[in-house]
């Protein structure tokens, strides 16, 4: 389970992401991700060992949507900037973030 972003009580948007543990319960907080990429009401998915977020918005510091996608690579922690589903395989599915 992956929980990113958000907004804390006084309303101001995270970045933060944290990771379950299904096997034991235990919940670690990973690398935030850049302090622009804060975002809350994204569309979020999870595609091979990565975490994807796209859209939402980040009031009250940018007016309007969040147009880009941001990668969270679960196997080594960290943001990036691209991954691959399928490798190995004829067809190969990309993406890169913005």
């Amino acid at each position: 389970m992956v929980v990113f972003g958000g907004q804390d009580f006084t309303d101001v948007p995270l970045s933060s992401i944290y990771l379950l543990d299904l096997k034991t319960l235990v919940w670690t907080r990973g690398v935030d991700a850049d302090p622009s990429q804060k975002r809350l009401n994204m569309a979020c998915t999870v595609a091979g060992d990565n975490f994807i977020a796209w859209g939402g918005d980040s009031y009250p510091t940018r007016v309007g949507p969040i147009g880009t996608l941001i990668i969270y690579n679960l196997k080594i922690n960290q943001w990036t900037a691209q991954f691959s589903i399928w490798q190995g395989r004829q067809a190969d599915a990309t993406a890169d973030a913005a």
